[in-house]
């Protein structure tokens, strides 16, 4: 595709689902969340890819967690699962 097209193509996406995607701007924003401590952004990410028929992989399935630099600490996280679980069915 050259610059013309894509950008053609962009546009045209961005006009179909423009009020779509600012809903899920809006909830993601919503609900402010450290590094590392993503889940209600992550889980919004994931279902919106499955929706459109990509396998979603997550957690140590992708991740090796001894190697991921500049985590927080495990009260954190913890802290932080807890709030997601009110947030995203799934944790819980």
């Amino acid at each position: 595709m050259d610059v013309t097209t894509t950008d053609r193509w962009v546009a045209d996406l961005a006009e179909r689902r423009g009020a779509a995607w600012e809903s899920v701007r809006r909830r993601i924003h919503a609900k402010p969340e450290l590094g590392w401590l993503e889940y209600h952004t992550a889980s919004i990410a994931a279902a919106l890819l499955r929706e459109h028929g990509w396998r979603v992989r997550s957690g140590s399935d992708l991740l090796e967690p001894t190697v991921a630099y500049g985590r927080p600490s495990k009260d954190a996280i913890a802290r932080a699962r807890e709030q997601a679980a009110t947030w995203v069915p799934s944790m819980t």
